[in-house]
C-alpha cells in the first residue's frame, strides 16, 4: 500500500510519501515530479486530502495508475467543493465526486489512465451545532451514501450544498486497462 501526501496521517502498513521531510515520511518526493516507484508496485494507493493542493491532477492520476497493479484500487478523499473548508489558502483545485468520472475512459482518449468508480461516500462534517440542520445533514448523508448514482450527488452539489455542506467525500476506484486504438 502507498499513502501519498501522508503529512501527519501515516498508515503503519503502508509506504508513506510526502514532500515535507519534517513529517518523517518513508519516501520524500514531490508528486508533481512523479512517483519514484516501478510500474505495478502497489495493490492500493491512498490519496487523502492531497489532490486539492496539486496543479496537474491528470498527471498525478496517471502516476497513481502507473504504480498500481492491474485491478488495484485507489482511495481518494477530498474536501467537497461547496464546503467552506475547500476555500483554504493552500487549496488550488476544487472537487466533486462527478469530477472523477473523467477517468472512466469514455470522455477523453488523451488520458493516460483509466479507472472504474467502485464507491463514493460522504461525511457531513458540520462545524455548528444547530440540531435541526445537523439532523437534516445526517439524513442527507444517509441518502447520498445509499445512492448508487453519481447524478444524485451532483444534484445535491447544485441545490443543497450551500445549506447543508458535506465536508468531504471518499471515492474508491479500481484500475482498468487502457483501450488502445490500432491505426
Amino acid at each position: 500500500m502507498l499513502n501519498i501526501g501522508c503529512g501527519g496521517r501515516k498508515i503503519s502498513c503502508a509506504v508513506n510519501a510526502d514532500i515535507n521531510k519534517f513529517v518523517r515520511p518513508d519516501i520524500v518526493c514531490n508528486l508533481n515530479d512523479g512517483l519514484p516507484f516501478k510500474d505495478g508496485t502497489f495493490d492500493t494507493v491512498v490519496a487523502s486530502q492531497i489532490l486539492e493542493h496539486l496543479g496537474d491532477t491528470e498527471f498525478v492520476m496517471a502516476e497513481i495508475w502507473r504504480v498500481l497493479k492491474h485491478g488495484g484500487k485507489v482511495v481518494i478523499s477530498c474536501t467537497f467543493a461547496g464546503h467552506p473548508a475547500s476555500f483554504q489558502n493552500d487549496h488550488i483545485r476544487f472537487f466533486r465526486p462527478r469530477d472523477f468520472t473523467l477517468y472512466n475512459g469514455t470522455t477523453s482518449s488523451t488520458l493516460k489512465c483509466r479507472f472504474r468508480i467502485v464507491s463514493v461516500r460522504h461525511t457531513h462534517g458540520y462545524t455548528f451545532k444547530l440540531f435541526p440542520l445537523w439532523l437534516a445533514g445526517i439524513f442527507m448523508e444517509k441518502l447520498l451514501n445509499s445512492s448508487k448514482r453519481i447524478e444524485t450527488v451532483d444534484k445535491y452539489a447544485c441545490h443543497v450544498a450551500h445549506f447543508l455542506p458535506m465536508k468531504e467525500f471518499v471515492v474508491i476506484m479500481k484500475k482498468e486497462l487502457l483501450k488502445r486504438s490500432f491505426k
